[in-house]
């Protein structure tokens, strides 16, 4: 039992406001339960309560359970300097009464605040004088308790002393700490370290951490001693092979098992090693009552759940795992009991599944595991088995798995007993090799069965020379001699075509996707070339009404993940092109199972800041990317790093970094020519303006007109309008120019489908009306109403431009009032896009150019929102001395009013 004070670390984000609600209870005299698991955070949530007591000028005590001191009375009232004889047995005693009096002397004329840290091991005779001063009535009215009272304990709050326990189920504020959440975890995490975590990382520790505080923690130290977590472009990233090994955690997770009974511990291991089973299941291996005891003890939880549904990352479970499902309780997750096992407790705890249990009785998921434990261990597995679970392996997008059940698989004889097996194995290793970036080791996996001439061999070969390789001669080599005999060879050539510059029709996809002969991964991804195609073409929403229409359906339910991650990836193409916002299409994605699908996080990072830099927020979007880039260091099996090279150079020239985007756009030039796969032509959009920021307008002009004829020559009109959008964006035509200005725009927009072509379409009509000029179309929405209707689809960057070149063209006009006003909605919408700039927006960075020193200063203040008289009493000048050096400095860098300047 002891005293002590220590520094407490900042609220977590989902806590503060369980901390601001016990802090008001406390105030008002209710003692406060804080419940949570051991390591859950419950002794420094009691401590941050502690903390902002102390700041309203109370004296604050805090003392911890100890369980070698449970047995001597008052022992926590000697940590509090209350000394009691140890023969006061009872409340009448008249020592014990003195020192009660004292004590509540003391709390009158200063009013406490005490932390009892692990109440259940509190002695009974302490905390029954605790209860009694606790109860003890303010000294007048008005005046505060004399002595608050904070308790941490388990969450079922069980075990708490005699009298406190009645006080405190009598009237008490309860605290249950959750598990942490993803904000949590990376406040907890970033605190740890100088760099932050990327977001994939954090995701993963927090699953294998079970939301426990104190287990995260180790395992980030465990990772550290192991050197997993290396800091890539700034961020630091989880490797993906890295499993939890270290003393620390072992020590964790056996002292809080060692407090169970050995057979209530071996009950948690098993269900560790199953990761699930139903109760029957887990009764006929487990005596019930243990079951129970575990339950009871919150190490194992009971949930009910429906058969044919699982949210298990493995993937759906079978129909008949309904019912009661045994799992891990809180704070555990199988990673971390199962990295307290030594191999020979492991091989029991396996050996006695197995005897216990028929193999068809566990379900999908349980009978994976259990096979990924016998490879672990070097068992041998009979090959129908072996190939059932890797095939649910390779569904799950589980490569690394993958891999370790097909190690050291018997040599492929394909009129063997067992050869088919051998060779789907052989077929799963190779893609799981491919997927993690190893192709020569993938294609070695084939060697065999491309020797036996076997199709499938040859077709997974063909995708890892495109995809992986970059080799599309050597692709269609390997499928040259399978086009007449296989009818997936056909299929994946229409595929490569689609993906590279040949045009392809929507008909010839949709005819392809209806062949019921081809496999569900191949139809799914036929399918995704199909809705993006939709968008490239010009009709965007019917891309989102074909994902619609097959999201849940026979094809996409038994595809493998990676595909349905392919699939959803084509949807997010259409809703960009479409422009609506993404709240429109919420009913779409509910329907997505999204634990099930386990979306690539390199890929989701992608897409979140291909979002932002659409809008203009550039900065945030520079910071998704290089976590993405963190994690496709590791592994990249979607073809990505070339893809996000590019965006990530985009990002960078338009927050000023040249830096930054030279070296990604070097890295995008270096990347295979299938890099990003379907989302290639935004890649190829997006890096127009870091050649104009890089090379010029003559280089940027002349990319431009070399994709822009390119789409023309694929039918993919819609391509055309948001390059000739972003050609007018990026100043590299004249908006009068004849084959690609305004005019050509708004013809051009008028033929595709969606919100964002229907802004468009009002571009020429719009700017001919601001400048004063006739407009040969219909009548057309104002510049106004093109702000307001980029604000309204969430894309401020375009509302801004738009302002801007309005603005700019109000003024050439001499209507200087309507250019004051666009200027000043201009200056409204960039505010919230932080130092980002594109030629429309035509704002310029003071750093680094050819302003006097006094110019530069003036600019510099200007920029930060100073008026004249502000900048004029900072620098001692007169206002009319800081608009000259304003004027001056306008005429310089080539702007026209205060509100384009940067810092």
């Amino acid at each position: 039992m002891c005293a002590h004070s220590v520094a407490d670390p900042a609220p977590l984000p989902s806590r503060v406001p369980l901390l601001r609600a016990a802090e008001a209870e406390l105030a008002a005299g209710t003692p406060v339960l804080v419940c949570g698991d051991p390591g859950s955070g419950r002794s420094t949530f009691g401590g941050q309560l502690l903390t902002a007591r102390r700041s309203a000028n109370r004296t604050v005590r805090r003392i911890s359970g100890s369980p070698a001191l449970t047995a001597f009375p008052f022992a926590a009232l000697a940590a509090l300097g209350l000394h009691v004889g140890s023969d006061a047995e009872s409340l009448g005693d008249p020592q014990l009464a003195a020192a009660i009096s004292r004590l509540c002397a003391q709390l009158h004329a200063t009013p406490h605040t005490l932390l009892i840290d692990d109440i259940v091991h509190l002695d009974d005779a302490s905390a029954a004088v605790i209860a009694q001063l606790c109860r003890a009535a303010p000294p007048h009215e008005g005046a505060t308790a004399p002595l608050e009272l904070i308790v941490t304990a388990p969450p079922d709050a069980s075990g708490l002393p005699g009298d406190l326990h009645r006080l405190l189920l009598g009237r008490s504020h309860r605290v249950l700490l959750d598990p942490l959440e993803a904000d949590d975890a990376r406040a907890l995490l970033d605190d740890l370290a100088a760099h932050p975590h990327n977001s994939s990382t954090v995701t993963r520790l927090l699953h294998m951490s079970g939301g426990n505080a104190m287990h995260l923690r180790e395992l980030v130290l465990d990772a550290e001693v192991h050197r997993a977590l290396p800091v890539i472009d700034g961020f630091r990233t989880l490797r993906p092979v890295w499993h939890p090994v270290s003393d620390r955690i072992v020590t964790l997770i056996t002292a809080r098992l060692s407090v169970h009974p050995v057979p209530v511990r071996e009950a948690v291991e098993i269900i560790a090693v199953l990761g699930e089973a139903s109760w029957n299941v887990a009764a006929g291996i487990i005596d019930a009552s243990l079951l129970d005891r575990a339950v009871d003890a919150g190490l194992l939880a009971v949930t009910e759940s429906t058969p044919g549904l699982d949210a298990a990352p493995f993937g759906p479970a079978s129909a008949a795992s309904g019912g009661v499902q045994i799992t891990l309780g809180s704070g555990l997750t199988a990673e971390l009991v199962l990295a307290s096992l030594g191999r020979s407790a492991l091989r029991e705890r396996v050996d006695r599944i197995r005897r216990a249990t028929a193999r068809d009785a566990l379900t999908p998921n349980a009978r994976l595991r259990v096979t990924h434990h016998l490879r672990r261990l070097g068992e041998q597995v009979a090959l129908p088995e072996l190939r059932e679970d890797t095939e649910r392996a390779a569904t799950a997008g589980l490569s690394d798995m993958v891999i370790t059940l097909t190690d050291d698989l018997p040599a492929y004889d394909r009129s063997a007993e067992g050869g088919g097996d051998i060779a789907s194995l052989l077929l799963l290793r190779s893609s799981a090799l491919s997927d993690i970036g190893h192709p020569e080791s993938a294609l070695r996996a084939l060697g065999p069965l491309i020797t036996a001439e076997l199709p499938q061999a040859s077709l997974h070969a063909a995708r890892i020379e495109f995809y992986v390789r970059d080799d599309a001669r050597a692709a269609a080599e390997r499928l040259a001699p399978l086009v007449d005999v296989h009818h997936e060879a056909a299929a994946q050539l229409l595929l490569f075509a689609a993906r590279g510059d040949d045009p392809v029709s929507i008909a010839d996809l949709a005819e392809c996707a209806a062949q019921e002969g081809l496999s569900a991964a191949v139809r799914l991804g036929v399918l995704a070339e199909q809705v993006v195609e939709h968008v490239h073409q010009g009709d965007p929403a019917a891309g989102v009404e074909l994902f619609a229409a097959h999201l849940r359906g026979p094809i996409w339910e038994n595809a493998p993940v990676a595909a349905q991650g392919d699939f959803v990836r084509a949807m997010f193409h259409a809703i960009m092109g479409e422009g609506a916002t993404l709240s429109t299409f919420d009913h779409h994605f509910l329907r997505i199972d999204w634990a099930r699908l386990a979306l690539d996080h390199a890929a989701y990072l992608t897409g979140q800041g291909m979002i932002l830099l659409e809008a203009g927020t550039a900065g945030e979007a520079a910071e998704l990317f290089s976590q993405a880039r963190g994690l496709l260091a590791t592994r990249d099996p979607l073809g990505m790093v070339g893809f996000v090279a590019a965006v990530d150079s985009a990002a960078a020239a338009m927050i000023g970094d040249l830096d930054r985007a030279r070296t990604q756009y070097d890295r995008w030039a270096s990347a295979p020519t299938s890099t990003g796969r379907f989302s290639r032509p935004e890649a190829e959009r997006a890096v127009l303006l870091t050649i104009l920021a890089l090379q010029g307008t003559s280089a940027a002009r002349a990319r431009f007109e070399h994709l822009v004829h390119r789409a023309e020559r694929t039918r993919r009109d819609h391509l055309r309008m948001r390059l000739l959008h972003d050609a007018w964006r990026l100043r590299l035509v004249e908006p009068d120019d004849g084959h690609f200005g305004l005019a050509a725009l708004t013809a051009l927009a008028e033929r595709v489908q969606g919100t964002l072509a229907g802004l468009l379409r009002h571009y020429g009509g719009a700017f001919a009306e601001v400048s004063g000029r006739a407009f040969d179309g219909p009548a057309s929405l104002t510049v106004e109403e093109l702000v307001a209707g980029h604000l309204a689809t969430g894309r401020p960057l375009y509302a801004a431009e738009v302002a801007a070149r309005g603005a700019e063209l109000a003024q050439a006009g001499g209507d200087r009032a309507r250019a004051s006003r666009l200027l000043a909605t201009f200056a409204d919408i960039v505010a919230t896009l932080g130092d980002v700039t594109t030629p429309s927006l035509g704002r310029v960075r003071v750093q680094g150019t050819d302003l006097s020193e006094r110019e530069h200063a003036v600019c510099v203040r200007a920029a930060a929102g100073r008026s004249n008289a502000e900048i004029a009493s900072e620098l001692f000048l007169s206002s009319r001395t800081v608009e000259g050096h304003l004027q001056r400095a306008y005429a310089k860098l080539g702007v026209a009013d205060r509100r384009q300047l940067i810092a």
